[in-house]
């Protein structure tokens, strides 16, 4: 009889666990993407719910790790599937698909490769460097022969006005 007063206090404790974890997990979507695996919003919100509900760290964080992957994926297969349709269209070639893919893993990693260096950058230092990537990737992109508004995904008009779908080179 003891063991049945603990069972439905624990089943409801997994089940409110859950429940505020997808919620929290739902909010931080929402509210933006964690581009940084250790930025002060994501840990204040991870030591929140390990002290609220008395989880360890690395679950919690393992959770929001497995989010993330699942929407990169996620956006990795909206990219791919833009390309094709592009392909499809004619607008860019099966070879220019390719070259576009390789690109965009390339920037990937070394987004990642530097992420501690951008931390350490002032505002306009950032601002700089991110201005010199927009005119690396447009180098490539026209000896490439790549559309304007092909490579999107976050490359666009981003910290200019726009919403990132497309660059306009004749907006500078």
């Amino acid at each position: 009889m003891c063991k049945e007063n603990y069972m439905i206090p624990t089943k409801m404790l997994a089940v409110s666990v859950f429940l505020f974890g997808a919620i929290a997990l739902g909010a931080f979507s929402f509210i933006g993407s964690a581009s940084a695996d250790d930025s002060p919003s994501r840990t204040s919100l991870i030591e929140r719910l390990v002290a609220k509900f008395n989880l360890k760290t690395s679950d919690v964080e393992s959770v929001f790790a497995e989010h993330r992957e699942d929407r990169q994926e996620k956006k990795q297969a909206q990219f791919e599937a833009r390309l094709s349709e592009a392909v499809t269209k004619g607008t860019i070639t099966e070879e220019q698909k390719s070259l576009i893919l390789a690109k965009h893993k390339e920037l990937q990693e070394k987004r990642d490769a530097l992420r501690d260096t951008w931390k350490n950058m002032t505002r306009e230092e950032r601002h700089t460097a991110m201005e010199q990537h927009r005119t690396e990737l447009d180098t490539w992109m026209k000896a490439n022969h790549i559309p304007d508004g092909i490579f999107g995904l976050g490359m666009g008009k981003m910290g200019r006005g726009g919403h990132g779908m497309g660059w306009n080179r004749t907006e500078k």
